[in-house]
């Protein structure tokens, strides 16, 4: 219950984050990332507002492909046997792997505080 409720609040912060001003610098560094891995011709599945971020940094190469992705991007190399994501899942995910076991009680703990 507590972690569900964990994951949903992080989704909020992380829609928030998405609204503001970092988002932006934050997609582009993480689009380099990617192509640095995977090389200049990658291919991009992204939500509507993280696409248009893409679409205007200069430089990119990419070739942007139908899928469904929400809350960030997935690139994946121009042969298709790799692939980058930068979304709020896997981010997640990351994040609660290395952290959860230091800051799971804390959380919790501000979780059941709430209405």
């Amino acid at each position: 219950m507590y972690v569900s409720a964990v994951r949903e609040r992080c989704k909020v912060m992380y829609k928030d984050f998405m609204a503001g001003r970092e988002y932006a610098k934050f997609i582009e560094a993480e689009y380099q990332l990617a192509v640095s891995e995977l090389g200049d011709k990658v291919r991009i599945m992204a939500d509507a507002q993280t696409k248009g971020i893409l679409i205007n940094i200069s430089g990119t190469n990419a070739v942007f492909i139908e899928g469904t992705v929400q809350n960030g991007f997935v690139a994946s190399s121009h042969d298709g046997t790799e692939e980058i994501q930068c979304t709020f899942e896997s981010k997640y995910e990351i994040a609660w792997n290395h952290l959860a076991p230091r800051f799971m009680t804390k959380i919790a703990e501000e979780v059941r505080r709430e209405p």
